[in-house]
């Protein structure tokens, strides 16, 4: 009999990234990557990248009073994929943007694995499609 406590399905582990972000909680957000993680960021451009990087643009646009994120859905593509959809406010040299975007969240045992940004759900999948779980960026 396995005594493991089953692994949580992709959108609970969304879940926690999301609150943690939003409270800011960079130590309680680390502990919710895998060792291997590569994470995109709106601020990074979007590219899965080195963690430690990634949480470094998000502490920086949070500096800023117009900076938001919000997630209004998100849907399981299989048990390591979600997608979330929502919109991002944030300043540029012009002024500032309110923009649509998708993220792809890839889960493995039960932390985030990978994930990306992108302009459309549809983009996200295909992008999902095309690179599998390492979205390209190999361990």
């Amino acid at each position: 009999m396995d005594d493991q406590a089953p692994l949580p399905p992709p959108t609970k582990v969304a879940q926690a990234c999301l609150a943690a972000h939003q409270a800011q909680d960079w130590e309680g957000l680390r502990t919710l990557l895998h060792p291997n993680a590569r994470i995109g960021t709106f601020a990074g451009g979007g590219r899965p990248e080195d963690p430690e990087q990634a949480l470094a643009r998000l502490e920086s646009v949070h500096e800023d009073f117009i900076y938001s994120a919000a997630v209004s859905s998100m849907v399981e593509l299989d048990d390591e994929a979600v997608v979330l959809e929502g919109r991002v406010q944030s300043k540029r040299s012009e002024g500032w943007a309110d923009v649509e975007r998708c993220w792809l969240y890839i889960v493995r045992g039960g932390l985030l694995y990978r994930s990306a940004v992108f302009r459309t759900s549809h983009e996200a999948r295909a992008a999902y499609a095309a690179s599998g779980p390492t979205l390209g960026f190999p361990d």
